[in-house]
């Protein structure tokens, strides 16, 4: 005789297509999942009340996708909290770049007076137990893809730990690795950049938004409430240029669905440009951090290609090629011409002129925040679009999408409840533990 759970299989099996049947199949393992990570986190929040101080760990990737440091200087003024940044191995790209990457990282962390550890000791070929090891009590991600981070610091190996994440970019695009991952639903907090953004993650993740909370994005402070840092971003000219940011992605090859790239298309182009108009721009050269590693791998390419392309911007006298932190460099700009993805939406914090390198698909892969971003944009799909931008925009200053600049601005970036983003952020931490 069968069992009712029996009876539901079969029932479920001759009626729900396979497809069907996968979609309960993840329903029921989510409602599980959560009722466990649930229980973990009552249990992770009593212990806290306990506590005279927080102890927070930001597990730290690439330095220039680092989006933390308003977060981290407020916990470090505020009793109430212990931040430590703890520079994390990434693995995808092989021993030798994970190694450079560390260095430049904890460099970077260092100069910025941050309490900054190191997870791997080359000497002895050991890592951090991060667990034993700290202690923490709330970890913030930078990065959700599992295979980037070194497994032994992902998120499914700390489920009795508080979890964090902010987006590591201003998400435009309507993707479920954005927003979907296994990562993304086993977080305590997702902290989200929008209401906008909100609903897209309500309607469509597993748990249906129920960790999400929308605080702003970060990078608010960094571009509107913060001085210039480094008044030495660009190169010395002997006379008054405009400055000009070069942004290509790195998606040379579909990326989950993902292709943004234009660089194969203009990367010559744009060093004559910095010819064509030497006495009135200089540019700067600041492509994706991956796609260096992904030109490196491309058949036409190869290691030796691409240092001797990198290094060309590096030794013209208006080019130059930036690949660090990139906030001083936006401020200090008159425009940007790129086809990112997240930069579509942080470059409007400075709502400063905008053209954006279409190839054909682009409006195909943005959600509903990106399209309105990207519709603030000038459009270029060709050279000569790209040249009358300068002409007309940059040099001439026949800028008419001012207004719709500084109306997605109004409507989209700044933060709620007249607070920043890492205000929203402690308030939030804060209101859960006490």
């Amino acid at each position: 005789m069968e069992t009712m759970t029996e009876i539901i299989k079969r029932i479920i099996k001759n009626i729900i297509p396979a497809s069907g049947r996968r979609k309960i199949r993840d329903a029921y393992w989510w409602y599980i999942q959560s009722f466990i990570k649930q229980k973990y986190e009552q249990k992770a929040i009593s212990n806290l009340k306990k506590k005279e101080k927080i102890r927070v760990i930001f597990l730290a990737l690439y330095e220039s996708v680092w989006k933390y440091d308003s977060l981290y200087q407020l916990m470090k003024a505020d009793k109430m909290f212990e931040p430590i940044v703890l520079v994390c191995p990434i693995i995808n790209y092989g021993h030798k770049h994970m190694l450079e990457q560390m260095e430049i990282s904890f460099k970077h962390y260092t100069e910025l007076g941050y309490n900054v550890i190191i997870s791997y000791n080359k000497e002895t070929n050991t890592f951090i137990d991060l667990e034993k090891d700290l202690q923490p009590d709330i970890l913030f991600y930078t990065n959700p893809y599992k295979g980037l981070i070194d497994d032994r610091y992902y998120i499914d190996r700390f489920p009795h730990i508080l979890t964090c994440y902010v987006p590591y970019g201003f998400n435009p695009v309507k993707f479920e690795w954005t927003y979907n991952l296994d990562f993304h639903n086993l977080l305590w907090r997702f902290f989200c950049e929008t209401e906008t953004t909100k609903r897209m993650i309500d309607q469509k993740s597993f748990i249906h938004g129920a960790n999400c909370i929308v605080t702003g994005y970060p990078l608010y402070e960094k571009f509107c409430r913060e001085p210039i840092r480094s008044l030495n971003t660009w190169k010395k000219q002997n006379k008054s240029k405009k400055k000009l940011i070069w942004a290509p992605h790195h998606s040379l090859e579909d990326c989950g669905g993902l292709q943004l790239s234009t660089f194969l298309q203009y990367y010559t182009f744009f060093l004559e440009l910095a010819q064509i108009y030497f006495d009135e721009i200089q540019i700067a050269f600041k492509p994706h951090p991956l796609l260096k590693e992904k030109l490196y791998k491309h058949p036409d390419w190869g290691k030796e290609k691409t240092d001797l392309y990198y290094k060309k911007w590096d030794n013209n006298l208006n080019t130059q090629l930036f690949e660090d932190e990139y906030i001083d460099l936006f401020k200090t700009s008159d425009a940007i011409i790129h086809d990112c993805g997240s930069f579509t939406i942080e470059y409007l914090y400075t709502k400063k002129p905008c053209m954006y390198l279409t190839n054909g698909h682009n409006l195909e892969q943005y959600n509903e925040l990106g399209k309105q971003a990207f519709n603030c944009y000038y459009h270029g799909s060709n050279e000569s679009d790209i040249q009358s931008f300068i002409q007309d925009v940059i040099l001439n200053g026949i800028d008419v999408n001012i207004k719709k600049r500084e109306d997605f601005f109004t409507r989209n970036l700044l933060p709620p409840h007249r607070l920043t983003a890492a205000e929203n952020i402690i308030n939030e931490i804060k209101k859960q533990v006490q």
